[in-house]
């Protein structure tokens, strides 16, 4: 009924959650070296240009300092001169930056002109570009730069509520079985933004569903529910145990014991606060990790148990199976009598699961009570 723990980390994910990162690079100054900003002035043009464009909360940015301390630990000759594409690219992804900005100053005659190049790391292409052209005097320039930070910003910036409408369309869409309208509108309200991380995980996990249940992807179902738990600063708060569940079954499904026990042992606390339908799930599946991979029948025996103390109805899937498996383990003791009552009450339980009847047949007949 659900899907497996990755045990790995996904470092930007809590990032992700609100508005993008940006590595905002020093301006670079192509005019004649006698009329060019000095280092202070460009350095203080920069600084002036992040400020600028964190205003309303379109970006964030990420601080010069790390920025530089990245470049001196790879031993280059310097952050400032890091003006070319490819240096920038690289360097923000280092500093896990979403989006890089190259901002650069030119003159054509007595006119000087600001171009501003925001580029998307994660899509590998240039986002959007601002210019603004006017007289090249420093004051003039620091118009410039703040009408073309401005211009990014309004681009950038995401109507009230925009990602929260955009979730939501995409759980209608997961809940009438449209994989590709869910998919769609998930990515839309991650590049949007929240600014709550409870509304975030909410996000990565139908994002995680969708892929799971509709596309059949266990991989990338794997990723959006690592999200999930990875941005949850409060991992009681549902679904952030409810994903390392889903994680812990994954894991089971794709015969990785020692993962599923890990995450099912990292969502146990909290998995009270489900439903007990989904609560005989969790204690049933850690009792197969055991039983079937782990070949350790004394140890799935309590979660077996637990199982069928959580249920309130023995008709409910997998309720039936976990007396059917204490049913197999009192035939292996020997305990034939025991057993096969247990069988004959999991098989009337089970009828609606097509082949249960069968299988529970078989061991009667193979024990010879029937």
């Amino acid at each position: 009924m659900v899907l497996g723990c990755i045990a790995m980390a996904a470092p930007a994910a809590s990032q992700e959650a609100g508005p993008p990162i940006v590595a905002v690079f020093d301006i670079e100054d192509t005019r004649p070296p006698k009329t060019r900003l000095s280092e202070r002035e460009r350095a203080d043009l920069t600084a002036f240009l992040s400020a600028a464009l964190t205003e309303g909360g379109a970006f964030r940015v990420v601080p010069p300092e790390q920025l530089r301390a990245t470049l001196m630990a790879k031993k280059r000759e310097s952050y400032r001169r890091c003006f070319d594409e490819r240096c920038q690219i690289e360097i923000g992804k280092e500093v896990a930056a979403q989006k890089t900005l190259a901002t650069r100053i030119i003159q054509m005659g007595k006119q000087c002109a600001i171009i501003g190049t925001l580029y998307d790391l994660r899509l590998s292409a240039s986002e959007r570009a601002a210019t603004q052209k006017g007289a090249c005097g420093r004051d003039q320039l620091l118009e410039g730069i703040e009408a073309l930070a401005r211009s990014m910003r309004e681009a950038g910036a995401v109507p009230p509520h925009t990602a929260d409408r955009l979730y939501k369309e995409g759980v209608e869409a997961y809940n009438r079985g449209d994989a590709e309208t869910a998919l769609s509108r998930f990515a839309a309200a991650e590049k949007a933004g929240f600014t709550d991380w409870k509304l975030a995980n909410d996000l990565y996990h139908y994002w995680g569903e969708t892929y799971r249940n509709l596309k059949k992807d266990a991989g990338k179902a794997a990723e959006q529910h690592q999200k999930a738990v990875d941005v949850s600063e409060d991992k009681a708060d549902w679904p952030a145990f409810w994903s390392e569940y889903v994680l812990g079954y994954m894991a089971y499904e794709q015969g990785d014991a020692e993962r599923a026990i890990e995450c099912f042992s990292l969502s146990r606390p909290n998995i009270h606060r489900m439903e007990w339908i989904y609560q005989n799930d969790f204690y049933y599946y850690w009792g197969e990790t055991l039983r079937a991979l782990k070949k350790d029948l004394v140890g799935a025996r309590p979660f077996y148990q637990e199982c069928m103390k959580v249920s309130q109805n023995l008709s409910d899937s997998p309720t039936y199976r976990c007396l059917f498996r204490q049913a197999e383990m009192a035939r292996d003791a020997g305990r034939k009598e025991e057993a096969a009552d247990m069988m004959l009450r999991a098989e009337a339980a089970g009828r609606a699961e097509a082949g249960f009847a069968s299988e529970v047949d078989r061991a009667l007949r193979d024990m010879g009570k029937r």
